[in-house]
């Protein structure tokens, strides 16, 4: 019992429509594969612009916060010079009193 042309011809009609309907669907597939690639690529893109935009919202912050550390700076700079005069003015009354005194003995030695 063999296989009779008309079978083999039967089964050739089959092979080739299941080969159609897959290729079918393979383009179909990568059709939306490319849709979804595209998709992918524009929700990329705008993640990227959200993200620059808050940057660009944060920035009068950062400014402020910049001026107030430089305010803070220049105040702790006041307060350094400030001391440091206090300190030299003491340094120099310590200095007028030893000469005053230098110049007591010098003269009680005359």
């Amino acid at each position: 019992m063999g296989v009779s042309r008309k079978e083999l011809h039967y089964e050739k009609i089959n092979l080739q429509k299941d080969f159609s309907e897959l290729k079918t669907r393979i383009d179909t597939v990568e059709k939306e594969t490319t849709v979804m690639r595209n998709n992918l690529n524009a929700i990329h893109g705008a993640l990227q612009q959200v993200e620059r935009l808050i940057k660009i919202a944060d920035k009068p912050y950062d400014a402020l916060r910049i001026k107030e550390r430089l305010k803070e700076l220049e105040d702790d700079l006041k307060q350094k010079e400030a001391y440091k005069e206090a300190e030299k003015e003491k340094h120099d009354q310590k200095n007028k009193e030893v000469e005053d005194k230098k110049q007591l003995l010098l003269e009680k030695e005359k």
